[in-house]
């Protein structure tokens, strides 16, 4: 019978994994065939079926509701996280890819089973650290510095240093700001008076986790001639026989989110980290094994999961003050209200919907949007019943001497001209937003001149992208 390296109180609870922490499990809890080896085993004590039985567990915790509950949160506080740095002066960039070869990350580290895999240490779910995908992007930011999309070798960045050797030869000059190596990922940055000084990497690499709770699977190596590989003296040839090694992997076809932050600095190189993660995921691969394949992902899709942002919309609501759900509602109206065509059925409708909602009924920011949506006046010069009522919210003066000045006064015409450029302004913007993309330049200057007039519509199109998603 296999024994437990822990108090016996606990053997009750130990195959109890549903309830638990998988990656707790995995590496404290295991039963031990042999105790004096200190090897894995299943629970008949067998050391060649531990990996099975580490995955049959992993399938109990995986069927449990509290596995996806915290996924679900993880993902919650990350695109949280990633929503208060957006206001802050950063750019998100978010990718969802599907693996088409198993991962495995951890596969060296220690374990009783002398393989390992990497779980998030308080959920138990898979992941891929952080530290991983910053150290592998720029590993293939330094090849895209070395190599052009052709494959030809250029000497811009390289000068004479010492290699991993401590030899004397050509190496990447990573401390050149040009190659953008220290403000990315920080390390020695030489200034143009040449003196160097240490940098803080300003793009900031969260941990990636699966979409939904991924499947494991058991995979295997051969390794024919493991005693002239190791420390024994002996020649490689047929008469030698292959021991199997297993170990766990991610399975393919499970997909993952990741999430990156990037300083919104109008010189800051977003292609050349959208291009560097692009041919990691495609071409290099993410975790152990790559030369062999694995760890290749599917071209991403560069946006948030629908399901994982109406988990979030939801843990938002639930956390949120009544006059936090309040803001957001108004928020979310004026940007519908944008989004209209001039007068028409849907305006109709959606004042309507707007009336009705007591809470915002009132709301003078919603009334600004909409005056210039609705139709003022009706064929018998009398004001429309919704344009009184925005006219009230807003305490627009609708007396006959006022209707006179604005009809015959000097400044009609100037009022008449002033609204129309308003909304020819605001049509201009929402069709940009419609389309989904803007220069940064182009965004610059939309910022920079209608921030005051238009902070909804502001506020959208400084979160879209340069290209089409």
């Amino acid at each position: 019978m296999p024994e437990y390296p822990f108090n016996s109180n606990l053997h009750e609870i130990a195959g109890d994994i549903a309830l638990g922490n998988f990656g707790l499990w995995y590496n404290k809890f295991v039963p031990l065939g042999d105790f004096t080896e200190c090897k894995a085993s299943d629970l008949s004590g067998k050391k060649e079926e531990r990996h099975a039985y580490y995955k049959s567990q992993y399938d109990l915790f995986k069927k449990g509701r509290i596995a996806q509950a915290l996924l679900q949160q993880r993902h919650c506080g990350q695109i949280h996280f990633c929503s208060t740095m957006e206001n802050r002066g950063y750019v998100k960039l978010v990718f969802k890819a599907e693996l088409r070869k198993p991962l495995v990350t951890g596969l060296g580290e220690s374990h009783p089973s002398e393989t390992s895999l990497v779980f998030d240490h308080t959920s138990g779910i898979p992941y891929i650290p952080a530290s991983s995908i910053k150290g592998i992007i720029r590993f293939a930011h330094s090849l895209n510095l070395l190599f052009d999309d052709s494959g030809n070798f250029s000497s811009e960045f390289v000068i004479q240093g010492k290699n991993d050797e401590n030899e004397i030869d050509e190496v990447l000059d990573e401390a050149n700001n040009d190659t953008w190596i220290p403000q990315i990922f920080g390390g020695d940055s030489r200034g143009q008076d040449k003196k160097i000084t240490t940098n803080r990497g300003q793009v900031i690499f969260l941990d990636a986790y699966p979409e939904t709770i991924p499947d494991l699977h058991v995979d295997i190596i051969n390794p024919h001639y493991k005693k002239y590989h190791g420390s024994e003296d002996e020649a490689p040839g047929d008469y030698c026989d292959p021991e199997p090694i297993k170990f766990l992997t991610i399975a393919k076809s499970s997909s993952f989110v990741f999430r990156m932050l990037v300083p919104e600095v109008i010189s800051f190189p977003m292609e050349k980290i959208r291009k560097a993660f692009l041919d990691v995921l495609e071409n290099h691969g993410i975790g152990a094994k790559t030369a062999t394949g694995y760890g290749r992902f599917s071209p991403p899709v560069e946006q948030e999961p629908k399901r994982l942002q109406e988990n979030f919309d939801n843990y938002l609501n639930q956390r949120s003050t009544s006059e936090e759900k309040k803001k957001r509602k108004i928020s979310e109206f004026i940007a519908s209200v944008n989004l209209l065509e001039k007068e028409g059925n849907e305006v109709d409708r959606l004042f309507s919907l707007w009336q009705q909602d007591e809470d915002i009924k009132d709301d003078k920011l919603i009334a600004e949007a909409f005056k210039f949506k609705v139709r003022k006046k009706k064929s018998t010069g009398d004001f429309t019943k919704h344009y009184t009522d925005i006219a009230h919210i807003l305490d627009l003066d609708l007396s006959e001497k006022k209707k006179s000045q604005e009809l015959n006064g000097s400044d009609g015409d100037e009022k008449k001209s002033s609204a129309k450029d308003h909304a020819k302004t605001q049509e201009k913007l929402n069709r940009i937003i419609a389309k989904g993309f803007i220069s940064r330049g182009q965004k610059n200057k939309i910022l920079e001149n209608h921030k005051n007039d238009f902070p909804d519509l502001c506020a959208m199109i400084k979160k879209l992208p340069k290209k089409a998603k």
